[in-house]
């Protein structure tokens, strides 16, 4: 449930606030969550200086629905986008809005909704439809060139890892870790190190969008 307040001349300064969201990226390739495999020092350091969930969960298995539950803070059956590729229905509230009123500029760059959904969660600025950013160069356009007088809240979604994986595997298939419930293949073993690869481009992105966030908001985000 969303509270909406109002502004008024007392209310102190409000926080920018970041989402970076990967797409298919298990918890567990990741160093921040024991991995000696993946190499991920941008979630390692974010991991650093704030806090780790250890017990917290995703509201569904499946892509589209887990983010609009994100961006309405309702389960999937309640905001209408229980299947993976629907809209949540008309006139749950989404977060944007809220935001909104207390004053906020919000924006979504990337895949942060499943096709042109982003729309719907009343967002003032949306770079997209897409399927997600694998460069930055939109986010720092949109930081570089907005109104800086209010306070930001700015959702990116990369397509890292998920498939189709980059040609340009770094690395090698011979030597990754297979995990348990696989089946220990050639083809597996290209997949996972496939994969694998893009977890560290995903990293690679979290860690350009926080420095654009460091050159571009206050100290407050």
């Amino acid at each position: 449930v969303f509270l909406v307040g109002s502004v008024s001349a007392a209310t102190p300064p409000r926080p920018n606030i970041v989402v970076f969201i990967a797409d298919d990226h298990g918890m567990l390739d990741s160093q921040a969550y024991g991995s000696t495999e993946v190499r991920t020092p941008q979630m390692a350091r974010l991991a650093a200086d704030g806090m780790k969930f250890t017990h917290a969960f995703v509201a569904s298995p499946s892509c589209g629905p887990s983010r609009t539950a994100l961006l309405t803070g309702l389960w999937s059956a309640r905001n209408g986008a229980e299947p993976n590729h629907k809209p949540k229905n008309p006139g749950v509230a989404s977060l944007p809005p809220v935001l909104h009123a207390l004053g906020y500029e919000t924006a979504a760059i990337g895949k942060v909704a499943h096709n042109t959904f982003a729309k719907d969660h009343g967002f003032d600025y949306i770079e997209g439809p897409n399927p997600g950013f694998a460069e930055t160069t939109a986010v720092a356009k949109f930081l570089a060139n907005r109104d800086r007088s209010k306070p930001l809240c700015l959702f990116v979604g990369t397509r890292h890892p998920h498939t189709v994986w980059s040609a340009d595997r770094t690395y090698d298939p011979a030597t990754v870790k297979i995990p348990p419930t696989h089946v220990d293949t050639p083809t597996t073993r290209a997949e996972r190190a496939s994969y694998l690869t893009d977890v560290t481009k995903a990293d690679t992105l979290l860690g350009e969008v926080r420095s654009l966030a460091r050159e571009n908001l206050s100290a407050d985000t």
